[in-house]
Order: structure tokens, then C-alpha cells, then sequence
């Protein structure tokens, strides 16, 4: 309601007398500019009038706490696998709702599917990022986890409807790759006494050196 002030007069501005209401919000305060973005006003609060001014109700979107889950595509893996983390953002059931700012013009919402990126993490290093599609998923791949146990969490941000979430932590397993068939081979493959045979070894995977050893008999071995 409008009330008349003398130039220089501190007015101390009232709460939500009115009873004013939005579907999705809750009263925020008051500002000179409809979008925010003049001077804010709590209730209670004073300032010194020297025009005429027009306070606007400002909104608050109450959010919907979420919940996020998280899956892999292969656990254990081997170390170069690919492996796909799956998280999955839901509203939860339950608990207290939160509010956040909302600056502009008010709009109401409706039911809705949470939106916005998912971060992914091995402990504290993050992996990447995911968007959410609309079934409330994001995604990311990834073949560069070495060997060990690996604590997978993800992190939704939340949006404008719906609060962040952090999913519980994912064990991941990835192992070490099998090692493929070595095959060994002697030239000349009969060996005489005080002759030599070269010995070799080939295929299978992976680095490194490869050792012989004598199982039975007696001569010598040498070389690498």
C-alpha cells in the first residue's frame, strides 16, 4: 500500500503483510527493481526516502532434494578396459526442501526431471564430466584407471528446482591384464653335451624380461 513520507524521512519497510503467494517459492524480501537488481530490502530493514519508490516482493524457488546412485558398466575390469560410470539423479523422497535466490522475473514449475552436469571422481581426481539427459543420467568412460581399487563418487550440481547430490562410493577392481601365450624355442632344438643352443622366447604381452630357468638336468644358462 502507498503512504506518504516527507523528504529525508526514514522508512522501515514492512514484511509480507499483504499474504502474497507463488506457486514453487517463498517471499524473499523486497527490491526497487522487479528483477532484482536495484536496492534489497529485508523486512524490518530502514532506509532514508527522498522519492517516490515502488518496492517489488522478491521469490525464493524452493528446491527438491535429490538423491544420486552410481553404477559401473564392469567391475572388475582389466587395466586398458574401458568401463562406463553410470550415474543416475532422482528426486528424493522426503526430507526438508532448501531455498535459492531467484533473481528475474518469477516462473512457476511443475513436476520435472533434474538437469545439469554430474563430475565424476577417483578419490579427490576428478575423471570428467557428464551432462544429465532426460531420464536423469549421465555417463563417462574411461580406460586410463591403472591397476588397484579405485573409490568412484559422483557429484550432481543441482539446478534451479533441484539441490546437489553426492553418490556413495563405488569400489572399482581393475586388475592386470592376462598375459598372453609365450612360446619358447631352441636352435638347434637337440642339445649335445659341450655344444650350445640359442634359446628364445616370443609372443605374449606386455614389457619387461624374460627369465629362464633350468627345471631338471645340469648345464648352464646364460644371457637374457
Amino acid at each position: 500500500a502507498s503512504s506518504p513520507y516527507t523528504g529525508g524521512a526514514t522508512v522501515t519497510v514492512l514484511g509480507n503483510t499483504g499474504g502474497l503467494a507463488k506457486t514453487g517459492f517463498t517471499f524473499n524480501g523486497w527490491n526497487t527493481a522487479a528483477n532484482g537488481s536495484g536496492n534489497s530490502y529485508a523486512p524490518a530493514a530502514t532506509f532514508t526516502i527522498n522519492a517516490n519508490t515502488t518496492l517489488y516482493a522478491q521469490w525464493a524457488a524452493v528446491l527438491t532434494p535429490t538423491t544420486t546412485t552410481l553404477t559401473s558398466s564392469l567391475n572388475p575390469t582389466t587395466v586398458g578396459t574401458s568401463v562406463t560410470f553410470t550415474a543416475t539423479v532422482e528426486a528424493a523422497v522426503g526430507g526438508t526442501s532448501v531455498i535459492r535466490l531467484w533473481n528475474g522475473l518469477v516462473k512457476a514449475f511443475g513436476g520435472s526431471t533434474p538437469t545439469g552436469t554430474v563430475q565424476f571422481f577417483d578419490g579427490a581426481t576428478s575423471l570428467g564430466t557428464g551432462t544429465l539427459d532426460g531420464a536423469g543420467q549421465a555417463t563417462l568412460a574411461t580406460s586410463s584407471l591403472p591397476v588397484g581399487t579405485h573409490s568412484i563418487t559422483a557429484i550432481y550440481g543441482g539446478d534451479s528446482r533441484y539441490t546437489s547430490s553426492t553418490s556413495l562410493a563405488l569400489n572399482q577392481v581393475v586388475n592386470q591384464a592376462q598375459q598372453a601365450d609365450l612360446l619358447l624355442s631352441a636352435d638347434p632344438t637337440t642339445i649335445k653335451v659341450n655344444t650350445t643352443s640359442l634359446m628364445s622366447a616370443s609372443g605374449g604381452s606386455g614389457t619387461g624380461a624374460v627369465t629362464y630357468q633350468l627345471i631338471s638336468g645340469a648345464c648352464s644358462l646364460s644371457g637374457n
